[in-house]
């Protein structure tokens, strides 16, 4: 697939593309599912803990196995390939159902084998060696070996949503320009039926955390030599049934499935995309479906009240939780001047925002929460102080020429977040500024925000992350394009301190020397008011009366427990029953 035909086809639905698992660790050793794994050499940095469940399950008679779950997703999701798969939330909790990764991130933050036995560097961090289980098939019958695990990573490296990711294997897209693909470089390599080893150009210390995310995910090459975007063929738990595309996605379960013990309780599971906030929480009080999800901190009260009424449960984690936030176009006017910026930052009221929208959520200065290397108390970024909004607008009016200053502060046509944006649009019209509200089809969303079609528009991104080099491709310059194209680092913002804190998070090992360099970024961004920060997410599921999913004991293929709700995801839908 032309990489950059595919950039253009990003149609993810929801408020953030969530493209690789943000996580990070320095080796993964060999691990079964009888016995402990060895320690990783470099100990991971520990991620902020899990939020405790928020209403506990009523007492309720045993569950029965087998029916069928509805889950109602937030989102669509534009197509089932990882490469050039936009995954919001909602693909990756499809994908967890059919497809699995190379490596997974456990509850302690820790990345730990998955289909893969083991993934291990050379002395130098150039050469990469995955060994991988045996016995697995795909849905398809395909054995799961290292042509497939080649085949898989060739697609992942000249992806278009993955592309980024792999920069120090493709040349930073260069090699990925041709048709058909090139021998890559040293490349992806079969060594033996197991083994595979990856050769990149340059030190790669995010690439565990890639292999534990969206790049890892492993499909079966029947589906990537077809170029199936509308299949899903993989080692799952749960087989692909059908896909009608906006209406519902089905699966049913894998009764060979390889890992023995955890053949799934349900038999099928509907995914059905419900964009609308309270249509999702009315569906669920009235039994139309048995389980979703939300980051929207009123509708977990609303979900809390079902709970207290015994129509429900909710399950709420902070785990790796995603900032609340709002992206400003910084390539064109009014928000290629800093003094706008900082009007509009100045402008934005955060607690008050937070009272009416967020009560009890936790404020944001930048986009790393406490637990991720770079974080800081205080980033420089400005607080709400109307006097100096309008001083900075007074200064960005004159810089654009003096007449009064107009933006369009774009969102979805969610309701709640209408109601966030016009909050927002009232406030910063307080210091000058002239607000043209816009609402986009949340199919057309991101699409329209990576082409840069917005000036302002809210967003929800940057989960805790411990290795930084995941996040490069959304921060460096290098993935910034002109409006038109897709831009990867959707702010389109062109820093020499950010780029040069990014070239030594990539290259240097000394932890001292690259806590210093997150902590720059962390702070450029603060200063500069490239994106406005509103608060971190909190997601909770909430399951029907009947449904029996403990998700405080979910376990991964190794044994080690599941992250609880991840990004509002659910890791494990094995164990789930309904009756």
């Amino acid at each position: 697939m032309n990489y950059r035909k595919g950039l253009l086809a990003l149609t993810a639905l929801g408020l953030a593309a969530a493209m690789v698992a943000p996580t990070g660790a320095n080796a993964v050793a060999k691990k079964t599912t009888k016995k402990p794994a060895a320690k990783p050499t470099t100990k991971p940095t520990a991620a902020p803990a899990a939020a405790a469940t928020t209403a506990p399950p009523a007492a309720a008679p045993a569950a029965k196995t087998g029916g069928k779950l509805i889950f109602g997703m937030e989102a669509e999701t534009n197509n089932w390939i990882p490469g050039p798969g936009s995954w919001a939330v909602s693909g990756h909790q499809v994908s967890f159902a059919v497809y699995e990764r190379l490596l997974a991130l456990n509850a302690k933050s820790q990345i730990v084998p998955w289909l893969a036995d083991s993934v291990t560097k050379d002395t130098g961090g150039l050469v990469w060696t995955i060994k991988i289980k045996k016995g697995i098939k795909f849905h398809n019958g395909e054995d799961f070996d290292a042509n497939a695990v080649k085949a898989n990573l060739d697609e992942a490296i000249c992806g278009s949503v993955l592309l980024p990711v792999f920069f120090r294997i493709n040349g930073a897209g260069a090699l990925c320009s041709k048709e058909p693909l090139p021998k890559l470089l040293k490349g992806v390599n079969v060594v033996d039926p197991q083994t595979v080893t990856v050769t990149t150009l340059q030190k790669f210390p995010g690439f565990y955390a890639a292999m534990s995310g969206q790049a890892g995910v492993m499909i079966a090459p029947a589906q990537i030599k077809a170029n199936d975007l509308n299949t899903m063929i993989g080692t799952g738990p749960f087989k692909f049934k059908s896909w009608k595309r906006d209406v519902a996605l089905n699966v049913v379960r894998n009764d060979d499935y390889w890992r023995k013990d955890s053949i799934a309780k349900l038999d099928e599971i509907e995914f059905r995309p419900i964009p609308n906030e309270d249509a999702r929480i009315a569906a669920i009080a009235k039994g139309d479906i048995d389980i979703t999800h939300s980051a929207n901190f009123n509708s977990k009260r609303e979900y809390e009240k079902l709970a207290k009424d015994g129509k429900a449960q909710v399950t709420s984690g902070d785990f790796m939780s995603e900032t609340n936030q709002d992206v400003l176009n910084n390539s064109i006017p009014p928000f290629n001047t800093l003094p706008c910026r900082l009007a509009a930052a100045y402008a934005v009221d955060v607690p008050t925002l937070q009272k009416l929208q967020a009560p009890g959520s936790t404020q944001a200065n930048g986009p790393f929460p406490k637990g991720s290397p770079g974080y800081l108390d205080n980033t420089g970024y400005p607080q709400f102080n109307l006097d100096k909004a309008k001083a900075e607008y007074a200064k960005c009016k004159a810089a654009l020429g003096g007449s009064d200053v107009e933006f369009t502060m774009a969102t979805t046509n969610d309701p709640a977040a209408i109601e966030i944006r016009d909050i927002m649009a009232n406030m910063v019209s307080q210091a000058g500024f002239k607000v043209k509200p816009a609402n986009i089809e949340q199919s057309k969303y991101i699409t329209t925000v990576l082409l840069g079609g917005t000036q302002w528009a809210t967003w929800r991104y940057y989960g805790g992350i411990v290795d930084l080099d995941t996040s490069r491709f959304q921060m460096h310059s290098e993935t910034a394009a002109p409006n038109g194209s897709v831009s990867l680092n959707w702010q389109r913002v062109k820093d020499g301190v950010v780029d040069a804190a990014f070239d030594i998070l990539r290259d240097n090992t000394d932890p001292v020397v690259r806590k210093q360099a997150a902590e720059n970024i962390n702070r450029q961004y603060g200063e500069n008011a490239f994106i406005l920060w509103r608060w971190r997410t909190t997601w909770n599921v909430a399951t029907a009366k009947g449904v029996n999913a403990d998700f405080a004991n979910f376990k991964l293929p190794n044994g080690d427990p599941a992250p609880l709700v991840p990004f509002g995801y659910v890791v494990d839908l094995t164990t789930i029953t309904k009756g």
